[in-house]
């Protein structure tokens, strides 16, 4: 990549962080693509080691907030190569 937006990753807020992140990507179709758990969980735009092709994607996070109660959220990424 050319350095910028290389990586989709989340961002926690600054004063109440994360624990326990898992990061997934699935297909439009709702098929799972990658995973990615820890403070670091992010993806590449990668599928198994290959460029994934440009398209929308699925990302879904599930954290525990700073009093350790589970959230999730999810939306859509644009894949632009």
């Amino acid at each position: 990549g050319d350095g910028y937006n290389d990586l989709f990753r989340p961002v926690p807020h600054k004063e109440t962080g994360f624990a326990a992140i898992s990061l997934e990507i699935y297909s439009r179709w709702g098929e799972k693509l990658h995973t990615s758990t820890g403070p670091n969980a992010q993806w590449d735009g990668n599928i198994k080691d290959s460029a994934a092709p440009s398209d929308i994607y699925v990302w879904v996070l599930n954290y525990e907030d700073c009093t350790g109660v589970a959230q999730k959220m999810h939306g859509q990424i644009a894949l632009l190569r």
